[in-house]
């Protein structure tokens, strides 16, 4: 099952220059295409890139009032961020947020 390409939302993606090494995230409403955040983080992993773009991606939307999905190719960030709305202490505290964050694969028209 192949999916669209999303038309609305925050594709997020995270990446290193070696692994580990420098890492950054940023950020992109995929409807006009403007990056909306751009971190350098110093040394780390990929994966913490991801995820913490993709959170990120869920502060920018409570601090903006937005109701929009997130969009990230790293199946690792959001399967965590979905789990996390489980754990029994930060349920409250995440679903306030009111986030949705998708897992899409990596192709041509993401960031």
């Amino acid at each position: 099952m192949t999916m669209d390409k999303p038309i609305k939302g925050i594709s997020v993606d995270g990446g290193t220059e070696g692994n580990p090494g420098p890492c950054f995230y940023q950020g992109v409403d995929i409807e006009t295409g403007e990056q909306l955040f751009y971190e350098h983080l110093g040394e780390g992993t990929n994966n913490i890139a991801e995820f913490l773009g993709a959170v990120h991606a869920i502060h920018y939307c409570k601090k903006n009032n937005l109701d929009t999905k997130i969009w990230s190719d790293s199946k690792t960030s959001a399967h965590l961020l979905n789990a996390l709305t489980e754990v029994a202490v930060l349920k409250t505290l995440l679903l306030k947020l009111a986030f949705t964050i998708l897992y899409i694969r990596r192709s041509k028209f993401f960031i």
